[in-house]
């Protein structure tokens, strides 16, 4: 058995139901007023009452509300539910509505077994108000069809009248009906007020069943539903919330334990617990204690939770080994309009003679549980379903893929009647599915050997009948193309490696090949000259020309310079050693489709010397004094020069064509400075550096103009006075050297 326990008070959540909220006006009858206000135990009212017998439901459900008891004096009266001629409640007393006023119990069910002598207390009145369509008053009724009935039951506590006004309306097109609440709270009430409609079920298919059942409470996006579910027969019924209407305070299935709850006009939470042979099925509503009228609505559902399975072949034709996947399908709409959850179901389907579920095999499966082959006794293979498996409430079906193959060509047939197909908790499903296994179409040869420029003739004439072939990954060799019936033509234009991978199809299934292989190209070579030659240089080119399989090259006339060599590929490499005119010839040649071809060409040149450049110097440099430096080197044709690291001293430039650096320097200090001389052969490199210098005459002018500079300020008689000594000094000495 499973058991659900939902939380406190849970988050709502709401579904979308089909069903219809039957007000009286509706029902297209006269609403006939009934006799004034009787006494508890009064009269019967019955909906439907020709309905409810009929084993396949189609004749609705018959209601019995305030029915008298069958012989227990201690219950005055109780509801009965009749579905396909099988009563859906327990016992006389099980199921009724139950008002808590305070520490007073009004109801006429089990639940005042639960109550104290003070609390058990029986409704003061119960009145038929009025009766429409199939409703009628009494204890019998053959009426069928749609009804309506409204009752009022009066609970008096403390002088104070509490009224509730229940309208229970049926359409015969749906299998539920809808009870309608008026709660009148008087002026003066200050006690807490409790509603639980409900009481032991017994949800069963047929008088035989077995009563055990699952216990629910499904959450979907709309209302919540409490359900009682036969584990059996999967027969069930369920109290479910009306959209727009005030939700279920509580709500309790499975057990028996709600009575004393209800008895005692506590909460009841939100519980499922185990199944029993007598199932509890109790709602709460809480209301309010202030005095107002208040309105409550819920409806009484009754059906077939009928999940079926059915097995088909995805598709009607398979080759051999190749997987075809065997589709089961979990359908949970069949006469279960309301979406009910399956609980511990599992199948084992034996498959045809000869197949398999492949090694590594992609299962998919949306049901739960696991998914398994199996070899059961007998021999051959079977696919299983089982472990923990639960279909949650308002999940219309689920599905499970499972690929199966065989080596062996025929029709094979799985059927609902076969004897390897055993459900649990699942009903079979009515199928015929049929699979044909034929062979897989044979791949088409690999071309021939291509060669650029000849026209491809295939050997392979066009597949059979119903086979076609198609290029799935990479590229036909350029120029050629694919004919549906695997046909290659064309002429190649493109010399090289090729991979493509063809796919061959027919009703069975398909085959694929990759085909790999290379368009050989006969041998070719365009003019070609080759670079420059300088003696002493390293020296590489490679010869260009062109084909597949690629050229082999050789000299056939001629040598190279000294120094140079050549390599089957092409290279020439090496460092000519002398200077000079050369001339010689190169065979370049290759096999296509067995035959050899070459082609040979001529390469004439001179290696020439490279330049050279005797150490100079562009010292002295001196400040103030123009220079004229022309560079020496050598080489044919004659190099050009750039400086090519640092920078020539202020006032320098250098002519790029004759090598002449002129100018004058116009400061002073150290300098550094790499010009380069290059042609079209040979570059090479000089560094000049050195101090551009200050001349003497440059200095003394310097030293003048800072002499003649005038004096000034505070030091001038100091100066004058200095002056004036050495005129005495100096007119001393030379009247020294006259008398001498």
């Amino acid at each position: 058995m499973s058991t659900i326990t939902a939380p406190q008070k849970p988050a709502r959540r709401w579904i979308s139901r089909g069903a219809t909220l039957l007000a009286l006006a509706l029902l297209g009858t006269v609403i006939a007023p009934v006799s004034p206000a009787l006494a508890a135990g009064g009269p019967t009212v019955v909906i439907n009452g020709g309905g409810g017998n009929s084993a396949d439901g189609s004749d609705g459900l018959r209601i019995e509300l305030n029915r008298p008891p069958s012989g227990d004096p201690f219950y005055t009266d109780f509801e009965q539910i009749f579905y396909k001629g099988v009563p859906q409640y327990a016992w006389d007393g099980a199921v009724g509505p139950h008002l808590v006023i305070g520490d007073k119990l009004f109801a006429q069910t089990a639940a005042r077994g639960h109550a104290t002598g003070s609390a058990e207390m029986d409704w003061n009145s119960i009145q038929v108000v009025t009766v429409s369509g199939s409703a009628t008053s009494g204890t019998t009724s053959t009426a069928t069809g749609s009804g309506s009935a409204t009752i009022r039951y009066t609970a008096s506590v403390d002088g104070l009248d509490y009224l509730l006004d229940r309208t229970v309306s049926y359409d015969s097109t749906n299998q539920y009906f809808t009870d309608s609440y008026s709660f009148t709270i008087p002026e003066g009430n200050t006690k807490e007020v409790n509603f639980y409609q409900g009481g032991t079920t017994t949800p069963r298919l047929s008088a035989g069943s077995p009563t055990t059942a699952y216990a629910v409470i499904a959450e979907g996006a709309d209302v919540r539903s409490v359900v009682s579910i036969n584990s059996a027969d999967h027969g069930h019924i369920g109290y479910r919330e009306v959209a727009g209407s005030a939700e279920f305070d509580g709500a309790w299935t499975g057990g028996t334990g709600s009575f004393e709850n209800v008895a005692e006009g506590r909460d009841l939470g939100f519980v499922a617990s185990a199944g029993t042979p007598e199932s509890t099925l109790m709602v709460q509503w809480a209301l309010p204690s202030t005095p107002g009228t208040y309105n409550r609505a819920m409806e009484t559902f009754l059906g077939q939770q009928n999940t079926v399975v059915t097995a088909e072949f995805a598709q009607p034709a398979t080759g051999q080994n190749v997987p075809v996947d065997l589709v089961f399908t979990i359908d949970n709409t069949v006469d279960n309009p309301h979406l009910l959850p399956t609980f511990d179901y599992s199948f084992t389907l034996k498959l045809p003679s000869g197949f398999f579920v492949p090694s590594g095999a992609s299962i998919v499966n949306e049901c739960g549980g696991i998914v398994s082959q199996i070899s059961p006794p007998g021999g051959g293979r079977s696919v299983q379903l089982a472990g923990t498996t639960t279909l949650g409430a308002g999940i219309e079906s689920c599905e499970i893929r499972v690929p199966v193959s065989t080596f062996s060509t025929g029709t094979y047939t799985l059927a609902t009647s076969d004897s390897g197909f055993v459900v649990s908790h699942l009903t079979k499903g009515t199928f015929s599915t049929t699979v044909e296994v034929g062979a897989v179409p044979a791949m088409r040869p690999a071309p021939a050997q291509l060669v650029v420029n000849d026209e491809f003739t295939d050997a392979f004439s066009g597949a059979a009948d119903g086979v076609t072939y198609a290029v799935t990954e990479g590229n036909l060799p350029a120029g050629l193309t694919l004919a549906s019936d695997g046909t290659l033509s064309g002429t190649p234009t493109e010399g090289g490696a090729y991979s493509f991978t063809l796919r061959a199809s027919n009703e069975f299934g398909s085959a694929t090949k990759e085909f790999t292989g290379v368009v050989q190209q006969r041998v070719g070579w365009d003019d070609q000259t080759l670079p420059p030659m300088v003696r002493d240089g390293e020296y590489s080119a490679t010869l260009t020309a062109t084909g597949t399989p690629a050229p082999q090259y050789a000299i056939v006339s001629g040598a190279l310079p000294a120094g140079l060599t050549l390599n089957p590929a092409g290279s020439i490499t090496g460092t000519p050693t002398s200077v000079g005119a050369y001339e010689f010839q190169v065979r370049a040649s290759n096999t296509v489709a067995g035959a050899t071809g070459f082609v040979v060409q001529t390469f004439t040149g001179s290696v020439v010397k490279p330049i050279t450049w005797a150490p100079q110097s562009l010292l002295p440099l001196v400040v103030g004094t123009s220079m004229v430096v022309t560079l020496t080197a050598e080489g044919d044709p004659a190099p050009e020069y750039a400086v090519t690291a640092g920078i020539l001293p202020d006032g320098l430039s250098l002519d790029r064509t004759t090598g002449e650096i002129t100018g004058t320097p116009t400061s002073g200090g150290d300098f550094e400075v790499t010009i380069t001389a290059t042609n079209i052969h040979s570059t090479v490199s000089q560094t000049f550096d050195g101090t551009v210098t200050v001349s003497t005459q440059t200095e003394s002018t310097e030293t003048s103009t800072a002499s003649a500079l005038p004096v000034t300020g505070s030091d001038a008689s100091a100066v004058a006075l200095m002056g004036l000594l050495l005129l005495v000094v100096g007119g001393a000495m030379v009247a020294r050297r006259r008398h001498a």
